[in-house]
């Protein structure tokens, strides 16, 4: 389904009650259909007082004046298993409207009703539809930290960097199961003998652990690219309303999809305690998490 909505543009607009009246329905084209068609359009307008973006504040215009929406294409199904508060969506068809020589892979046009969406930041809701759609909470993570992962050039040695940041997320996402044993930890057969509740205290002290220690990398990589722990603390804490605006629409729609939460609650931890780190100075400590890594880096480079 998100393959086919990256595909689809909206190429019109029907507005019957007047230009400056919101459109009821969308005209979408697909581009080589190959999974199921859309089924509406999502006009997607700030929720708060003066249709601010809660993100920055700031309203989207229009040349003219009066707030404009951002259109989006959706499918029912998924919004009905993902956002159950967004209530029932207008009967829609769009199979119904193919010729009869149409086929899996042509390009189509459809008629698509138009619902407006109220949310508290319309920057975000492309996000958030992308991470419902995809399930991809690792990328999901990685966009909330801010922190790009530099895809490699098979013609050239990883950088670096690269291999860096790829270990501060393959050691942030990667099974509980697979860390090692903190200094507290006892040995594996008595790891199997633990019962349901030592074995979540376990769990969670080792993500405990392994939050603070990304958080110090994290912080180490904004202080880097700044060079200033001040600038790497407020550069920090604008991510952090990023996640704080992402949360808010996904309350409003009713999103109860635990890996979401899940990620979210993660890199909330992991930015507060960047945060910390900047407004306190970048310690020995994580000057020492971070060494191993890059050594490692340096270390394939070779």
């Amino acid at each position: 389904m998100f393959n086919v909505l990256r595909r689809t543009s909206v190429i019109g607009l029907d507005r019957p009650h007047g230009p400056r009246s919101l459109p009821v329905s969308a005209r979408v084209r697909v581009t080589s259909a190959k999974g199921d068609l859309p089924t509406h359009v999502l006009a997607i307008r700030g929720g708060l007082p003066g249709e601010q973006d809660m993100l920055d504040g700031n309203e989207l215009k229009s040349e003219s004046g009066p707030s404009v929406a951002q259109y989006t294409a959706v499918h029912a199904l998924a919004l009905a298993v993902y956002a159950p508060l967004l209530g029932a969506l207008p009967p829609s068809d769009p199979s119904a409207q193919l010729p009869d020589s149409w086929t899996p892979g042509d390009d189509a046009e459809l008629m698509l009703p138009v619902v407006v969406l109220r949310v508290p930041s319309p920057a975000t809701f492309g996000l958030l539809l992308s991470v419902l759609y995809s399930q991809r909470f690792d990328n999901f993570v990685k966009t909330l930290l801010g922190i790009p992962l530099i895809l490699p050039d098979p013609s050239k040695p990883q950088s670096r960097t690269s291999l860096f940041t790829q270990s501060v997320f393959t050691s942030l996402l990667s099974p509980l199961s697979e860390l090692p044993p903190t200094k507290n930890d006892s040995d594996t057969d008595t790891e199997t003998e633990m019962d349901v509740e030592e074995g979540a205290s376990l769990c969670a002290a080792r993500l405990s652990k392994r939050i603070s220690n990304v958080s110090r990398l994290v912080a180490l990589g904004y202080t880097s690219s700044t060079h200033d722990t001040s600038d790497a603390a407020h550069a920090l804490i604008k991510r952090s309303r990023l996640v704080q605006a992402f949360a808010a629409n996904a309350r409003v729609l009713g999103v109860c999809d635990l890996g979401l939460w899940g990620a979210i609650d993660v890199a909330w931890a992991v930015l507060l305690g960047a945060i910390g780190v900047c407004a306190g100075g970048l310690s020995p400590t994580a000057m020492g998490v971070a060494e191993p890594l890059l050594r490692r880096a340096d270390a394939r480079e070779a």
